[in-house]
């Protein structure tokens, strides 16, 4: 599904929002995809947001064409990375620790590791790539010796990280 707001300016005013065009801000609806866990960015590194098209979910965007590079549900553990793995082995040792040993420091100790190899992933993954985006640093562009402004990246939010406070018995 694609859906392109063809709403301008005529004789000087704008013609109302309705509830058929994207959202407001925004050129294009697209469906998101049904395996979609968690969105990270757009191939052009434009902004986005989630939305509501109709009765479905969409993706809001002014890129013609987007591609979106989002993270999937894989169910086939041979397929984890040994990272990802371990975060989740730390992850889950942290929710049981209490139940089973009553220690809030060995909770809070696996917590604490889970977290430092998310923070490392994450460090991993944004300084990974094979496309090099080179910019014009903004005190040069302001200049005028920049024939193209400098490009902003976004990259979705992430979301949170293993919370102490939500470990059974840990304050």
């Amino acid at each position: 599904m694609v859906r392109q707001c063809t709403r301008s300016y005529s004789a000087g005013c704008f013609l109302a929002w309705t509830s058929a065009d994207p959202s407001p801000g925004f050129r294009f609806a697209y469906a998101v995809p049904s395996d979609l866990l968690v969105p990270r960015y757009q191939a052009d590194f434009g902004r986005f947001v989630f939305s509501t098209y109709g009765d479905s979910r969409a993706v809001m965007s002014n890129t013609e064409q987007v591609v979106l590079t989002y993270t999937r549900q894989q169910t086939n553990v041979s397929l984890w990375d040994h990272a990802l793995l371990m975060a989740i082995v730390y992850s889950l040792g942290a929710h049981i620790a209490m139940p089973l040993h009553g220690k809030p420091a060995r909770a809070k100790s696996m917590a604490e590791q889970a977290n430092n190899l998310i923070l490392s992933a994450r460090e991993l993954a944004s300084n990974t790539g094979e496309n090099q985006y080179d910019t014009v640093p903004d005190w040069i562009a302001a200049r005028g010796y920049a024939d193209v402004a400098p490009s902003q990246r976004y990259l979705y939010p992430y979301g949170p990280m293993i919370a102490l406070n939500e470990l059974p018995g840990v304050s």
